[in-house]
């Protein structure tokens, strides 16, 4: 994960007068409950919390939630109560909805900010989600130079210009699995690949060198 880019500074707020002993995380889920998600997609949590205190937290106390994506601070949201949370009950708590800009596994925690502003709980809440590339994000209008097509049982790539560096071009399913991947070295013109091993007919192609993205688009086989 790029920490320049995904991390955000926590700013705590001094806006609640919990102490340490009043609140503690009971559960952190998401709140459609699933742990699978495409990348870019908006992610809201779910922090169920008991109040463990001797002492009622009273309508209008405000609660502080810091919500972390591994070691990273992400943002800080307040909740105002609206009505009294007596000892011993519970209360659900949705975060501002969230982008999932990483890939892969990644597990998110939300911790209650107490009143010294510089206090998280010992306990947190967890979750661990997994986010698929999302291989839709192409421009099916743009060329680049290059055409990519189906002729009989072979793919075609064809580049208007020769190559002036090895290019790699990867094939992926719709679910993000690379079904193939091939080098085409330079000063190649035109190219082309069998499609024996393609079990479905629509897929994402990528045109990668240097380990940037130069060109990704859908196709569509007919086999």
């Amino acid at each position: 994960m790029n920490k320049s880019v995904t991390s955000f500074l926590l700013t705590l707020l001094s806006l609640s007068a919990l102490a340490q002993t009043d609140l503690q995380v009971d559960t952190f889920t998401t709140v459609d409950g699933d742990t699978l998600y495409i990348q870019y997609h908006e992610v809201q949590f779910k922090t169920k919390l008991q109040n463990i205190g001797s002492q009622d937290i009273l309508i209008g106390d405000t609660i502080t939630i810091a919500y972390m994506q591994e070691e990273d601070f992400l943002f800080n949201a307040n909740y105002v109560l609206d009505a009294t949370l007596f000892a011993g009950d519970t209360l659900s708590i949705l975060s501002p909805n969230f982008t999932l800009i990483d890939t892969g596994y990644q597990t998110y925690c939300s911790y209650i900010v107490y009143a010294d502003d510089t206090t998280l709980s010992n306990d947190t809440g967890c979750i661990q989600i997994y986010a698929e590339p999302n291989l839709s994000t192409y421009n099916p209008s743009q060329s680049n130079g290059v055409r990519i097509y189906q002729s009989n049982e072979r793919l075609i790539v064809d580049f208007e210009t020769p190559l002036i560096a090895k290019i790699t071009f990867v094939v992926y399913d719709l679910t993000g699995r690379v079904v193939m991947n091939r080098t085409i070295p330079e000063g190649v013109t035109y190219t082309s690949f069998p499609l024996n091993k393609f079990s479905t007919s629509v897929f994402i192609t990528r045109l990668i060198q240097s380990n940037q993205i130069l060109d990704t688009r859908k196709i569509g086989l007919k086999k």
